[in-house]
Order: structure tokens, then C-alpha cells, then sequence
């Protein structure tokens, strides 16, 4: 795929199908039985489960770290460890979100995915 071609994701939204570019996905979170897509500047009313949306993204750059978000690793602007067992998720917009212990095991997708990245993974000290 050359640099002009994006992929797309494709979403009905009430009686209209959305054509979105992947990559401008930034978060899609759960609300019942519909999700959310979050985009840098929109947002879109989904209703389709997330589950079913975590399989229509198992190859491209998402992750779920909660039961009811899933991100854009592309989107992330860093990591940091809160309780024992929970990690704090930063995205660009600054917007935060808890990846849950049960998710936790992610945290290497995440990092295998983004390992030319500069973003780090910050250890709470003290």
C-alpha cells in the first residue's frame, strides 16, 4: 500500500455507512450494546458490540485495556503504573484511560508494536 492509499473502517451509523480512515481512530469505547469511535474531532454512535469491533481490528494497531475501551496504539502518548496492577494510558489528546489488570498482558503488544517509538513506560517510584 502506498502512502496515498489509507485504510479504512467501515461503521453503520444509523441509516449511513461511515468510511473511516483507520488511523484517525483514536479510542472506540463500549455503551451497551452500541460503542463509540472517537476520532481527533468527531465522534460516531455504533451499534455493534466491541467485541465484535476488537475482531474487525485484530490485525491493525488496537488494543483493548479494559472491558470497555479498546485504543489506537498509534494514539498513545504514554504509559505509567498506577496501582499494583493498573497502568495509566495517556493518549495525545490527553484524555486517560486505565488498562485493567486483566488486560494487562497487552501492555506487550503495546510495546512490541511500538518499539521504534520514543514513548516510554514510566515506573512509579517511591
Amino acid at each position: 500500500m502506498n502512502a496515498s492509499e489509507k485504510e479504512v473502517f467501515i461503521v453503520k451509523c444509523g441509516k449511513r455507512y461511515l468510511f473511516l480512515d483507520l488511523s484517525s481512530i483514536d479510542l472506540i469505547q463500549a455503551e451497551g450494546n452500541y460503542v463509540r469511535v472517537f476520532l481527533s474531532k468527531d465522534k460516531y454512535l455504533v451499534r455493534e458490540k466491541l467485541s465484535e469491533i476488537e475482531k474487525r481490528l485484530q490485525n491493525a494497531n488496537f488494543v483493548r485495556i479494559s472491558r470497555s475501551v479498546v485504543v489506537n496504539i498509534k494514539s498513545i502518548r504514554e504509559l505509567q503504573h498506577k496501582r499494583p496492577c493498573n497502568i495509566e494510558v495517556t493518549l495525545h489528546n490527553r484524555q486517560r484511560y486505565v488498562m485493567t489488570r486483566k488486560y494487562r498482558q497487552n501492555l506487550n503488544i503495546i510495546l512490541g508494536k511500538d518499539i521504534n517509538s520514543s514513548r516510554t513506560l514510566h515506573e512509579k517510584t517511591g
